[in-house]
């Protein structure tokens, strides 16, 4: 392995089995790679500057075009010395993808080191391609990628102007004409100056502003430094940005040196604030589980945390512990919670935004979102944001004394601010150098003129419009699109995972009903062995007789003999009906029986074998409430009037178990 100290010798460091260290090369290995790496002057050209205006690269007509089917396994290094010359083609040969090609770069070290010396593109295998070609293919896969984003951002702005519902057209065309023509000024990806300079933010990444699309936590923070930037000093507001949610989140041993780590400092300092009242309020937006922003506000005049969240999820709880602990420490009792007020969003992507209007409404009293007005807002974020980036541009040009006569300059007119602060900042930013200056003005009036881009419905019979088939954006860009490969196969898997799931779901629909019906049957099987062991189905019982019937044992054997010999009835035999004895004495027979002859009917021999069934079912105890109860479920009719005590004289207890009395089965005889 190479040392920092050793001296690097092509002969007799490559292909020696060495492992590539970035932090062990010694400067002369590092100036090596350098070399090999960095594209030629004559090539330089070729690669579009990135302080070109949006426009101007939306205008370029680059010949290479991004291939997403190569990958880093099929661009392999090879041995072989490379090419003194390139192909006059070379500059429209497809372009691996961006990711590919950090994958590439990120090999090429110890490809190197391991005696490779260039590289093979698939489809031109004869060509032998320099080291360099890999920074070439980056800033190229960069910069299609990138104009492939502007482009999109583009359609979305013009998208604007068709919203036909919209009760926000008046002046959010207006926006569009500005976003328009700062598109025409601003580097597509240079770092941002002024606000954006807070966050470390490139012009190409305000992309998200022309998006449906979630915005991240440092543009987020370059817009709310927009916002503290007009708050008034003496209002008692501040607003922060989301490192002083950050720090609120901070654990247990960090809390427990609040006093003096630095990493409190602006906690402390705005506690006391709060305590010695020279600010009443901080407002600063919170990240909510990773997917939403939110807004918090600790108001120490009304001792209340006001809570404003777009779609109306409830304050998080770590929040309101770690403010009561942050409060508590400047000698505040736990302070109550509310509300802040604000508007519910009705998609997935405009929480930030209703989060920066929740703020603006609080301290500037501005109108609250809507969703008709959230692409606006959207676009004038963006437009502070760049205008702030021409304002501060122009400041440093003018402090470097490289600014040109004022007669020669053009700037970017924003003729109708946008409402986000009290007073509109009066300064316009100025045109970078490089941008062409546009044809004098053919009228000394100063009136804005605005290019009306929208058209009805029967301007499209009139005029040159009815020499002209006319066809929606959307069918024009359905006519002549053309499918990656990566998003066919983007498509075959979502559509794969959509057969699978409903697959899957139907399985689980069968395998709950199958389990469902198993588990039915066992309730059924366990109910049916139940009654099946019932101890009154157990028990020996005589067979069910009609008492009716039996009291005529002559018709029955007359019905047998006739059947025997095949005799027919002349008349049609009637069964004999059972007198309800118990409802007869109940309301004739109580007048004229006494009760003691209506008792010693119950000993009667038809239904003494019931009698007797019933105490088998009872068992060795012969419990007369135990016969009585039986008796009475059986057939209530006739053993209504049955008490236990009755049954209980007919029992004899002297011996060693209970048995009928013989004065009882006497009478029975």
């Amino acid at each position: 392995m190479l040392s920092q100290t050793d001296t690097f010798t092509v002969s007799e460091s490559l292909s020696c089995g060495h492992v590539f260290d970035q932090s062990k090369l010694p400067p002369s290995a590092r100036c090596e790679i350098k070399r090999l790496l960095s594209i030629p002057t004559s090539m330089q050209p070729t690669i579009p500057s990135q302080t070109l205006s949006v426009t101007q690269l939306l205008n370029i007509d680059l010949c290479a075009s991004l291939d997403c089917d190569l990958s880093s396994d099929t661009i392999v290094f090879s041995t072989n010395p490379p090419l003194l010359s390139l192909p006059n083609d070379f500059t429209a040969w497809s372009i691996p993808p961006l990711h590919c090609v950090t994958q590439l770069l990120d090999q090429f070290s110890q490809a190197w080191f391991n005696g490779h010396a260039s590289v093979i593109h698939p489809l031109s295998p004869t060509f032998h391609l320099p080291f360099w070609v890999l920074s070439y293919w980056r800033e190229i896969s960069r910069t299609l990628k990138a104009r492939l984003t502007w482009i999109s951002a583009h359609d979305w702005v013009l998208r604007r102007l068709e919203d036909e519902d919209d009760n926000d057209c008046a002046f959010k065309s207006v926006v569009i004409d500005e976003v328009l023509s700062v598109f025409e000024h601003l580097p597509w990806d240079v770092e941002l100056k002024g606000f954006g300079a807070h966050a470390s933010l490139r012009t190409s990444e305000l992309l998200p502003l022309h998006a449906d699309s979630m915005v991240n936590g440092r543009l987020l923070d370059a817009l709310v430094a927009t916002i503290n930037d007009h708050v008034d000093e003496h209002n008692g507001t501040v607003v922060e940005t989301l490192d002083f949610a950050n720090v609120l989140l901070l654990g247990d041993m960090r809390w427990s040196k609040y006093h003096f780590d630095r990493a409190f400092t602006q906690l402390r300092y705005l506690g006391d604030s709060l305590h010695d009242g020279t600010i009443q309020r901080v407002i600063f937006p919170i990240n909510v589980a990773n997917v939403h922003w939110a807004i918090i506000s600790v108001d120490a005049s009304t001792q209340m945390i006001l809570y404003g969240d777009s779609l109306e999820w409830s304050m998080p709880s770590s929040y309101v512990d770690a403010m009561r602990r942050w409060l508590k420490n400047h000698g505040f009792a736990p302070f109550g919670k509310g509300s802040l007020s604000h508007r519910e969003q009705t998609d997935s992507f405009s929480c930030a935004i209703a989060a920066l209007n929740t703020i603006k409404h609080a301290v500037f009293r501005h109108s609250l979102f809507t969703n008709d007005s959230k692409y606006r807002l959207r676009m004038e974020e963006f437009l502070m944001l760049a205008k702030s980036h021409f304002e501060s541009e122009q400041l440093s040009e003018s402090s470097d004394g490289s600014f040109a006569d004022d007669a020669s300059d053009f700037s970017v007119e924003f003729s109708s601010c946008p409402p986000s602060y009290p007073s509109p900042v009066p300064a316009s930013p100025a045109l970078p150098a490089s941008c062409p200056s546009p044809p004098p003005p053919t009228s000394t009036s100063s009136e804005h003129v605005t290019l009306n881009l929208r058209v009805r419905k029967e301007d499209k019979s009139v005029g040159l419009f009815k020499y002209f088939p006319t066809t929606t954006r959307e069918e024009h860009l359905q006519a002549v699109w053309v499918p990656f490969s990566w998003e066919l196969e983007n498509y075959e898997r979502d559509a794969h995972r959509v057969r699978v799931e409903a697959v899957e779901r139907d399985i689980r629909q069968r395998e709950g009903n199958r389990e469902q019906k198993q588990n039915q049957r066992a309730r059924e099987k366990a109910m049916k062995k139940a009654t099946t062991n019932d101890p009154s189905d157990i028990a020996p019982s005589l067979p069910m007789m009609d008492l009716a019937e039996v009291s005529r044992p002559y018709c029955e054997i007359r019905r047998d003999v006739r059947a025997h010999e095949g005799c027919k009835w002349k008349h049609e035999e009637t069964l004999a009906v059972r007198v309800n004895w118990q409802i007869l004495y109940s309301r004739v027979a109580r007048f004229l029986v006494p009760q003691s002859l209506f008792h010693n009917a119950e000993q009667n021999p038809l239904l003494w074998a019931t009698i007797a069934e019933a105490a088998v079912r009872v068992g060795i105890g012969m419990s007369p409430i135990e016969i009585v109860r039986d008796l009475q479920q059986r057939d209530l009719t006739q053993f209504r009037t049955l008490t236990p005590q009755v049954v209980g004289t007919w029992i004899d207890r002297s011996g060693d178990k209970a048995v009928w009395s013989a004065a009882t089965l006497a009478r029975v005889q």
